[in-house]
């Protein structure tokens, strides 16, 4: 699995929404796994699997975090 910082944004007042895109994630891999996995670390606001997978064929997602 490979994860990689995406990009920043800062929202106004409330911080920084931070995207993170994650490759090569195993078949079994669904959205509350990377949910728990963001959660204890800030608020994860959106963290799906694709329904598409890569060039590569593996399946991929962008979680998006506010710190």
């Amino acid at each position: 699995m490979k994860v990689q910082y995406w990009k920043n944004t800062r929202i106004g007042g409330n911080g920084v929404e931070m995207t993170f895109l994650i490759q090569n994630l195993p078949d079994r891999v669904f959205n509350t796994l990377l949910w728990r996995a963001f959660q204890p670390h800030g608020f994860a606001n959106d963290a799906n699997v694709a329904k598409k997978k890569d060039a590569r064929g593996n399946h991929f997602s962008l979680v998006f975090f506010f710190a």
